[in-house]
């Protein structure tokens, strides 16, 4: 491939989760100038419990009936790199000389044309939160997750790993001196911070739409004013091309689009 062609990634759901998840703080902390200390006084110790109790069989049940294979997602996501502009290198991040990549300017080898498989899927809550914590984790910066699925509506909880912080805003295409001061501000919270987070919205004809109704970190609320605008992106070309619809239920979120064809073993069961 020429150096100009993009590489397609395939994040899908977990890409809109991550988005999502963290973003949001990313503008919060920044408004909030925690200090010190202040983690102590916010009560900031464990993510809010949303009640979504998950076993291991919800990650099976998940890959039967998607002929998804979340080894295969998970090594995937490890591996994704940060998107590239036209007219960069194949191995070169947005900010960065040709040659390297990510926050440590670490050198990878090109990568082929991703190609995409159609995927029509419907995932209860408890599943999602299943393949959010075993595969997602090479994407997210969170831990002990939890995603409470409504009518239009979405909660997330968890507890952000700050020290990965920088690693998942390159890859999203944060500048490399924005992903610096940030890191230095949340440096001082310590290794994990307790985050939640309420939005109604989904995608629709691959338009991202999202309304953050609540927000809290530890013990905290937080104006959700601040972000009154909500998320609005334009997904057609973004993401490997590979949300057309996200729609949430209750208990259940519905995803159609495409997914990458390295993540799939033996062709779905018939549902």
């Amino acid at each position: 491939m020429g150096k100009s062609t993009k590489r397609r990634g395939g994040w899908g759901w977990l890409g809109l989760i991550a988005l999502l998840t963290v973003l949001p703080w990313v503008i919060l902390l920044a408004w909030l100038g925690l200090v010190p200390g202040l983690s102590d006084l916010m009560g900031l110790n464990e993510a809010k419990d949303l009640g979504v109790k998950v076993s291991v069989n919800d990650a099976r049940t998940f890959e039967s009936k998607s002929g998804i294979q979340l080894d295969k997602v998970k090594r995937d996501m490890f591996s994704v790199a940060a998107p590239l502009t036209s007219g960069q290198d194949k191995g070169q991040t947005a900010g960065q000389p040709p040659g390297t990549s990510g926050p440590a300017g670490r050198t990878r080898t090109p990568s082929p044309m991703r190609i995409a498989r159609p995927a029509n899927l419907t995932l209860s809550q408890e599943e999602l939160t299943a393949v959010l914590n075993q595969a997602g984790s090479g994407l997210i910066p969170m831990k002990d997750m939890q995603v409470k699925l409504g009518k239009n509506t979405v909660e997330v909880s968890g507890k952000l790993d700050t020290s990965r912080l920088g690693e998942f805003l390159g890859r999203v295409g944060v500048k490399p001196q924005n992903i610096e001061r940030i890191s230095q501000m949340v440096s001082v919270i310590g290794g994990e911070l307790p985050v939640y987070v309420k939005a109604r919205g989904g995608v629709e004809n691959a338009q991202l739409n999202l309304q953050f109704e609540q927000m809290r970190v530890g013990n905290l609320e937080l104006p959700t004013e601040k972000i009154a605008g909500g998320i609005r992106s334009d997904l057609r070309g973004k993401l490997g091309n590979s949300i057309r619809s996200v729609t949430f239920q209750n208990g259940a979120l519905d995803f159609a689009g495409s997914l990458p064809a390295e993540w799939f073993g033996a062709a779905p069961k018939p549902r």
